[in-house]
């Protein structure tokens, strides 16, 4: 009773004092990772696209060469669903754009630059789907026709893609064109649920495509090479999540908020 009397005499005001102390050591231990009381409610998302790529068309009297370079950030959250879990897009920023063209056709020169593109590449985060405890981030980068000069033959850039789910057709048949590293974006559950994880995937596409069609031959060349960063933050308030517009986009898996 020595101890249990000293503080209950103690005045009210003390008492007080103390008690948001114990509060406190909760999201203390959250935040060092060293110690989970209770699951995340949530976790935040940020992912970060560069791509360094060429392109070229080679036609009977006229060739043209292209290079490109592309940063995109993307950002956003998710939380758990069940065994799935639900997307949540917060944002979307390209980040640099250049490209630089170049043909050459009887003789004569021509030089674009990205000020001359109508188009911009367009990054998309499609969704996130849970595979027996391995999370799988799908997107996709538009492109948009090449060359942008002349009136010669023209065919689509094709730009990164993360690979799909097992049975599920890759845009353009891309997978079967990774020449280097993987384009599989995937994190361990487990990993997300103590503490920051980041994640670096690297690789190389290359596509070379001799037209088989009538008139001229066409030869066709597209490359880049890809680094995905992204990096997922455990959170264990519902502030900033439930407080946010959601509109539903028809799957199971991806919702935008407004």
């Amino acid at each position: 009773m020595g101890e249990v009397g000293e503080i209950m005499n103690r005045p009210i005001v003390t008492l007080f004092r103390m008690i948001p102390a114990v509060f406190f050591l909760f999201p203390v231990f959250h935040a060092s990772g060293q110690l989970s009381l209770r699951p995340p409610r949530w976790w935040d998302v940020e992912l970060r696209l560069t791509v360094e790529g060429q392109y070229s068309v080679r036609e009977a009297d006229a060739a043209c060469a292209g290079e490109f370079l592309y940063e995109a950030a993307w950002s956003g959250s998710m939380e758990k669903d069940d065994a799935d879990f639900l997307l949540y897009h917060s944002g979307s920023e390209i980040l640099r754009w250049e490209a630089r063209e170049k043909i050459a056709s009887g003789g004569n020169q021509k030089v674009l630059t990205e000020k001359d593109f109508d188009d911009r590449p367009l990054f998309r985060m499609n969704y996130v789907l849970n595979e027996n405890g391995v999370l799988r981030f799908v997107f996709i980068v538009d492109g948009f026709p090449v060359p942008r000069s002349g009136a010669g033959k023209k065919f689509d850039l094709i730009l990164p893609a993360s690979k799909k789910e097992e049975g599920g057709l890759s845009p353009s048949g891309y997978d079967a064109s990774v020449a280097k590293g993987s384009n599989e974006i995937v994190f361990e559950e487990k990993k997300i649920r103590t503490g920051p994880a980041e994640r670096t995937f690297r690789w190389e596409w290359k596509r070379y495509q001799p037209s088989s069609g009538p008139g001229a031959p066409v030869v066709l060349f597209n490359s880049h090479k890809a680094e995905v960063k992204i990096t997922i933050t455990p959170r264990y308030s519902s502030y900033g999540l439930n407080s946010r517009v959601v509109k539903w986009t028809g799957s199971l898996s991806l919702f935008h908020v407004l």
